[in-house]
């Protein structure tokens, strides 16, 4: 399998001298599905960013084709409250210049990956805090993104909300093929979603890469001798890793 992304020996530090990322090295896979876990202010935002072109690292290399097209959904939904569900999902494709009835086919395509066809011209004050997510996870869809960045998406909304779009978001990867870089504070939604689970410690090092071998992700899953193994291998991971600081 290809490469979509390549890190090598990144390193982060703000101006105050403090170091979020230290020597991360990884390849992510075209068309993997990746979680990343750690403890808060470890850097797994920072690490999105830099990826998506968002941020300059202290130090490092990123090897991205310059061609791949990439999406981010970012951890508040940040909707324009007097657009449409529409023209917010139209909005990034609209500053490129695309043509019109190319920007029409793509957000109708968007949302209807998301389930909101029915509600394109409703106003973000009339949705749930769940349709918000959907419409920003289909605001980058529509720019058929071949590496989708996710920064805990999904982390304010409710469980049963959080379990449904969890079961959407893999449909929607299986149909589309991207690459997904997904980061969680949930251990369960990374051991439910991701094919490998990278686990960072506080001091902003990869320490663990977890790979989950099933490919069937259903409420069987969640319920099987190897979820809660793996759920367990992640948290032991974690709590190590903190102890370890």
């Amino acid at each position: 399998m290809s490469l979509a992304i390549k890190v090598t020996n990144l390193n982060m530090a703000y101006a105050d001298n403090i170091e979020v990322l230290k020597g991360f090295t990884f390849a992510f896979e075209a068309g993997s599905f990746t979680a990343i876990v750690g403890p808060s202010g470890c850097g797994k935002s920072s690490l999105l960013r830099i990826l998506a072109g968002l941020q300059t690292p202290s130090s490092g290399d990123v090897e991205i084709n310059q061609d791949t097209s990439i999406g981010y959904v970012f951890q508040e939904p940040t909707l324009l409250a007097w657009r449409t569900v529409f023209d917010n999902v139209a909005l990034p494709l609209k500053i490129k210049g695309l043509d019109k009835q190319l920007i029409d086919t793509r957000v109708t395509d968007a949302l209807a990956l998301v389930g909101l066809v029915d509600r394109q011209l409703a106003l973000p004050r009339e949705l749930s805090g769940g349709m918000k997510m959907r419409v920003s996870l289909a605001r980058a869809l529509a720019q058929n993104p071949d590496v989708l960045f996710m920064d805990e998406p999904f982390g304010a909304l409710d469980e049963l909300t959080r379990l449904k779009l969890d079961d959407d978001l893999l449909d929607i990867w299986r149909r589309q093929k991207c690459t997904i870089l997904f980061v969680t504070h949930t251990v369960s939604e990374a051991t439910y979603l991701a094919e490998r689970v990278l686990v960072m410690s506080s001091d902003g090092q990869l320490k663990d890469d977890i790979k989950i071998e099933s490919d069937t992700r259903n409420e069987a899953f969640r319920s099987s001798p190897e979820f809660h193994a793996t759920r367990l291998a992640i948290t032991q991971s974690l709590e190590h890793n903190r102890e370890a600081v």
